[in-house]
């Protein structure tokens, strides 16, 4: 696979590891919760990320820069290692991340917007 042309509006689930995968349509799905595609060649991903997505994982790619809208979602874990290594990480991210982690074999952060305090 080279190319993925389009994503249906009921997507909730998206995985094409280990392929050669170098586009993807501009915008997520509202509704899509897991999005895999580590081990191909993408170099960008969607700009905004939809609030409800709690798995991102773009490992292995030649992604320059992951999208700040990711501190919107209510919980999410991005997973970026390897590949990834000249990866720009906006300021936002570390900031609002609840564990950020960048060592060089693997690389991922936690947003959690959604934790419920009240007892």
């Amino acid at each position: 696979i080279r190319k993925i042309w389009y994503f249906p509006k009921n997507l909730t689930k998206f995985s094409a590891c280990h392929n050669q995968i170098r586009s993807i349509p501009d915008e997520f799905p509202e509704n899509l919760i897991e999005f895999s595609v580590n081990y191909n060649k993408l170099v960008k991903i969607p700009k905004k990320i939809p609030i409800g997505m709690r798995s991102l994982n773009i490992a292995d790619n030649q992604i320059q820069e992951i999208p700040e809208s990711v501190t919107d979602c209510k919980y999410i874990e991005v997973q970026f290692e390897h590949n990834n290594e000249n990866i720009s990480i906006p300021e936002k991210i570390k900031e609002n991340a609840e564990y950020y982690n960048q060592d060089k074999d693997y690389c991922n952060f936690i947003i959690c917007n959604d934790i419920d305090v009240s007892y």
